[in-house]
């Protein structure tokens, strides 16, 4: 598995991933509008979501999956709402996303695949802090951030403090 930088050309793939059944109940548990938002996050990736990182997951030369990350210091409100940590620094604790779109490519370890290249991202960058917040009904990423050592904090809010 290969990630690589999301171009525009990517966002009308990532939108239809984001519409499929085992996507949508997950990402956008508060309708279409949410979706209408991340293709908007994605659309402004240069310019007010600067501090985001996204990426298509490749195995081989084709695209199965969506990632992303980015530095909680530039999100302080959500992240002392959600998690109830107050981040003072940039460069120290991120918060990650990710999906498998292609339906054939789910529960084969690419999840685990794509975090694992997520946090080798984060860690080049100083990260000490990695955190989460699947919905506690989707079992597979909740198994898939166990997996990955990741640690359950409480509903909602899973951490992987990174070793320098």
């Amino acid at each position: 598995m290969e990630l690589k930088a999301l171009q525009d050309k990517d966002i009308q793939l990532v939108g239809n991933w984001i519409s499929k059944p085992h996507v949508f109940k997950w990402l956008c548990p508060g309708g279409a509008q949410v979706k209408e938002d991340w293709l908007d996050e994605l659309k402004g990736r240069s310019t007010s979501h600067r501090h985001f990182r996204h990426f298509l997951a490749y195995v081989g030369d084709r695209p199965i999956g969506f990632c992303m990350y980015y530095d909680s210091f530039f999100e302080k409100e959500y992240i002392l709402s959600h998690y109830g940590l107050e981040v003072d620094k940039p460069g120290q604790v991120f918060e990650i996303g990710y999906l498998i779109g292609e339906e054939k490519y789910l529960n084969k370890g690419y999840g685990k695949r794509m975090i694992v290249l997520i946090e080798e991202l984060i860690k080049a960058e100083g990260g000490m802090l990695i955190l989460a917040d699947p919905s506690e009904e989707n079992g597979a990423s909740v198994r898939v951030l166990l997996a990955a050592g990741f640690q359950k904090y409480k509903d909602e809010d899973y951490r992987k403090y990174m070793i320098t």
